[in-house]
């Protein structure tokens, strides 16, 4: 019996069973590929900085997996061999009714012949009849249902409808993924961007010991922080820092006192920026200074030997001097620049650059005029790119000409003259560099003014920085009269040349000129103050004596003495110390006295031998005596033994004698000058009115 239509139905069944696998597999397969792409593009989308070999991984397991599902789910069940008892299997399973009957039809029908002496053939064609009627009313359709591969393909369908309008929606990024699958220089857009203001340029080369300011700009999304990494030449791992933000929106970090190269590069928010290089070059310095001098003539300085230069930056220097600066560099220079003043004020000039000894560019040279105190630096721009950042900066002292100085010696005050006095006027003049003129500027009632060169009377020539003059200043021959006040004033100038030569002017000095009877008056009032000055200061050092006899009897000679004997014994010598004060200022006013004398000419007879021995006296008591005895007194507080202490008392106690008797001895040759002088007087008041008479006697009557 014919089974044809049974078998048709058995490979309709076979052909859908192998359609709904492929459609599974396939899905299946889709799946894999879809959920590779997604997390692959995740993977790169969302975590930061993955390298290209890790996104091109990723992508090719997802790709390995969907392979392998092709093979799982598409070739393996496709390769399986789907016989008809299998299917009619199924059928019994799907249609328990059939009893096995078909399954048994579909075996006997083909044993049908080869085992026909084992079965009987008519019951075999009623079994296939059976069947055939059994089956044939029956649906293959239901052995093999699709809803489960149809499911997955809609699930398929869906991730794919949902992934194809996501990459739509987002088609930028989908693209910018797919190009960094092929290129790693291809980056996402990001929510943060760094921009780079300073340095400019990568590679970035500084000189070695400056510093490097890194500033940024944050564009975009700014987040809280920004970090800066950097790596120095030689180490393996990079260091991380904070940068500063500022108040104008930028962010800042500063390299100190760069020595090394290294490599930075900036992180913040999403964005990093690329690794910037830095070259550390030697800068460019001027290793040594030399200067030479050429000082104005008026100064007297030996001027530089351009052969022995100086070897500092640092000018000092009189006002007018020519200065030659040659600066040796340590590297090859194309351009140099001298700077004059403070820092933002400089006055900048131009340097010439020449070249040294080896034929290399490293010599600079500036000519500089000391004109005022400032300060310069040299810059210089050398052949490796770098110019100097810092210059050393040196000064420029145009040191003080001081104007000169004047010092009248004598007369030093106002004086009262005779019309024949005939008086000194010695001065001493001093200067930094040289006096180069003095004159004595000459004013008086009814005279024309009159400037007196003093050249003749110096005792050395001009320019000298010390000029000792001494001018006699007559009184007849400038024809002075009573009563007439005459003003005199001394004027030096020294040399220099800029601005204008230095002048000073002493204070004006008075010659009041009077009666020679009243001279004499005034003479005689000074002694007769010096007088009563001395006969205080003998008071005085009789008190002094008194006490060192009081203290040597009350000493003895005790070694060890109590505080308060010590103090009585320094006392003793402070007040023989002030004894020496008045004397010296008596000593001086009787000196004073006699030159006043000699100069007004108004000594007669023995006049000046009688008042030299007191002075004689009076000067030895001054200047040996009464300092011996105050010396004396100092060391007798400091000596350690008490019989030592008792000889300097001794001592001290005899100089005070002999003080006491020299200052009577003074008091009593001045009293006798003053009778000479009385004698004097009374004869010269006699001789002038003998003289008048004579000449009353002369006139006719």
């Amino acid at each position: 019996m014919d089974l044809s239509p049974i078998l048709g139905k058995l490979d309709a069944v076979r052909r859908r069973a192998r359609s709904l696998i492929l459609i599974d597999g396939l899905s299946r397969v889709a799946l894999v590929l879809v959920v590779a792409v997604v997390f692959s593009f995740l993977v790169d989308y969302l975590v930061p900085k993955v390298p290209h070999g890790v996104r091109l991984t990723v992508l090719g397991l997802g790709v390995a997996a969907a392979v392998a599902a092709f093979w799982r789910y598409v070739v393996a069940p496709l390769s399986v061999n789907l016989t008809d008892d299998d299917l009619a299997l199924c059928v019994e399973r799907q249609y328990p009714g059939l009893n096995d009957r078909l399954i048994s039809a579909l075996q006997l029908s083909r044993q049908r012949g080869e085992f026909d002496r084992f079965n009987s053939p008519e019951l075999v064609d009623r079994l296939v009849a059976e069947a055939m009627t059994e089956s044939r009313a029956l649906d293959f359709s239901p052995v093999v249902l699709p809803r489960g591969p149809m499911r997955l393909l809609g699930w398929t369908a869906g991730a794919f409808l949902a992934v194809g309008a996501v990459a739509a929606w987002q088609a930028p990024l989908v693209k910018i993924w797919a190009a960094r699958l092929f290129s790693d220089s291809v980056s996402w857009p990001k929510k943060t961007r760094i921009v780079v203001h300073v340095p400019v340029g990568n590679p970035v080369t500084i000189a070695k010991g400056d510093d490097l300011v890194v500033e940024i700009e944050i564009q975009g999304s700014v987040p809280k922080k920004s970090m800066i990494r950097y790596r120095f030449s030689g180490a393996d791992s990079s260091v991380q820092r904070l940068m500063r933000a500022d108040n104008d929106g930028r962010w800042r970090f500063e390299f100190t006192k760069v020595i090394e190269p290294l490599e930075f590069w900036v992180e913040a928010g999403d964005d990093e920026t690329l690794p910037v290089s830095v070259q550390v070059l030697n800068p460019p310095t001027v290793e040594q200074v030399a200067l030479v001098y050429d000082y104005p003539a008026y100064t007297g300085l030996a001027d530089t030997d351009p052969t022995r230069p100086v070897h500092d930056g640092n000018i000092v220097a009189p006002l007018g001097t020519k200065v030659k600066v040659t600066g040796t560099t340590n590297l090859d220079v194309v351009a140099a620049k001298v700077l004059f003043g403070r820092r933002g004020e400089e006055e900048v000039r131009d340097l010439p650059v020449q070249n040294d000894a080896q034929g290399r560019p490293r010599v600079v040279t500036a000519d500089i005029d000391v004109l005022r105190s400032t300060q310069y630096a040299i810059w210089l721009h050398a052949a490796n790119g770098l110019q100097t950042s810092a210059p050393v900066r040196y000064s420029i002292k145009a040191t003080d000409d001081k104007a000169p100085e004047i010092r009248v010696n004598e007369p030093n005050l106002d004086k009262f003259c005779t019309p024949t006095a005939r008086i000194p006027i010695r001065i001493v003049t001093t200067d930094d560099f040289g006096v180069a003129s003095l004159a004595l500027l000459i004013r008086a009632p009814g005279k024309t003014e009159a400037t007196i060169p003093l050249d003749a009377f110096n005792t050395e020539s001009y320019p000298s920085r010390r000029i000792e003059t001494e001018y006699w200043f007559d009184m007849a021959e400038f024809g002075a009269k009573e009563g007439m006040v005459i003003q005199y004033q001394v004027i030096a100038k020294d040399g220099r040349e800029l601005p204008a030569p230095n002048m000073t002017q002493s204070r004006v000095y008075l010659f009041t000129v009077i009666k020679r009877d009243e001279m004499l008056k005034k003479i005689e009032d000074m002694l007769a103050r010096i007088r009563e000055e001395l006969r205080r200061i003998i008071a005085f050092e009789e008190a002094g004596r008194a006490d060192v006899a009081r203290l040597m009897d009350a000493l003895g000679e005790r070694d060890l003495l109590e505080v308060h004997e010590r103090q009585a014994l320094s006392g003793a010598g402070s007040h023989q110390r002030r004894i020496t004060q008045h004397l010296e200022r008596v000593t001086h006013e009787f000196d004073e006295i006699v030159k006043d004398m000699r100069h007004n000419r108004l000594f007669e007879g023995q006049g000046e031998d009688k008042l030299r021995r007191p002075g004689e006296v009076l000067h030895a008591v001054t200047e040996q005596k009464s300092p011996d005895a105050a010396q004396l007194l100092v060391q007798a507080a400091s000596v350690a033994l008490g019989k030592d202490r008792t000889s300097r008392l001794a001592e001290t106690a005899a100089r005070q004698d002999e003080i006491i008797s020299d200052l009577n001895s003074i008091l009593g040759l001045l009293t006798e000058y003053e009778t000479y002088m009385e004698v004097v007087r009374y004869v010269r008041e006699m001789l002038n009115k003998a003289e008048k008479t004579r000449e009353e006697m002369r006139k006719p009557k």
